[in-house]
């Protein structure tokens, strides 16, 4: 358990064999050139990206995760599994409500992931659009107001409204915080706690996946801790880890009782 200024990180460390698909991420996939994002077509659609693997291995393309580019930058709206030789439309959200024109005919990874609390402000609409539309869909206003207070409260600019200026802004800050929480050796997650508070868990199913988003991810929740700094409450944050964990194994080994029943009929 490591703190600094007012974030707490428990690393995930893989105690049991890999399981489930094997897949690449999209940040190795792009970086190989064996994956292609662009526009839909050339008129572009705010809502949707084109996807093509290129290759014959699948590529996870993670919720929150920034593309920039083409027209304007975007983040994708859900996690998304793309399998190899295949292209798909996935649903995304628009981090830069003042650009619609080209910088590039793809996209290229920003390296960022959306803020912790935009993100989840994001996947609630999200969720809320799957349950009453079926569609993967956000509430785009939503997201570029969310956008506008992180630069408020961060007093960061950006004149096309980018999420990504907050980012490149804070730099010196953020590579402190990456100094500060360092991967360690099999690590597949973390639990953060911002302030003394749980924040979120965020869990990869393979190491080596794990390895190439865990800067990212460090990175969407200091952006998050920036706005709201206090003295650090580390004995709080690290019991809370403790009872978390101990609380997220019980539930996994222990069935809900709705689950029981369908299985006993």
């Amino acid at each position: 358990f490591k703190n600094y200024l007012n974030i707490s990180v428990a690393p995930l460390v893989g105690v049991t064999d890999e399981k489930g698909p094997e897949y690449i991420t999209m940040t190795e996939a792009l970086a190989d050139d064996l994956l292609e994002v662009t526009e839909i077509d050339h008129g572009g659609s705010v809502p949707n990206l084109r996807v093509r693997n290129l290759c014959d291995r699948n590529v996870l393309l993670l919720d929150g995760e920034e593309l920039m580019g083409a027209k304007q930058n975007r983040v994708l709206n859900t996690t998304v599994l793309v399998a190899g030789q295949t292209e798909v439309v996935v649903p995304v959200s628009c981090t830069e409500q003042g650009r619609w024109s080209y910088k590039s005919d793809k996209f290229m990874d920003s390296k960022i992931m959306m803020a912790k609390a935009a993100r989840s402000s994001k996947s609630s609409s999200v969720s809320h659009s799957l349950k009453m539309h079926h569609c993967y869909s956000s509430d785009q206003s939503q997201v570029w107001e969310d956008i506008h207070e992180y630069h408020c409260d961060l007093g960061s600019h950006s004149y096309t409204g980018a999420m990504k200026a907050a980012y490149d802004q804070r730099e010196d800050d953020l590579r402190a915080c990456r100094e500060a929480f360092p991967l360690v050796e099999g690590q597949r997650g973390v639990v953060i706690f911002v302030n003394g508070e749980f924040s979120g868990c965020e869990i990869l199913s393979r190491a080596e996946a794990y390895k190439l988003v865990h800067e990212k991810i460090i990175e969407s929740y200091s952006l998050e801790a920036f706005r709201d700094k206090k003295e650090p409450r580390r004995e709080s944050s690290a019991e809370k880890a403790k009872t978390w964990r101990a609380r997220f194994l019980r539930d996994k080994k222990e069935p809900s009782k709705e689950s029981s029943a369908e299985k006993a009929k």
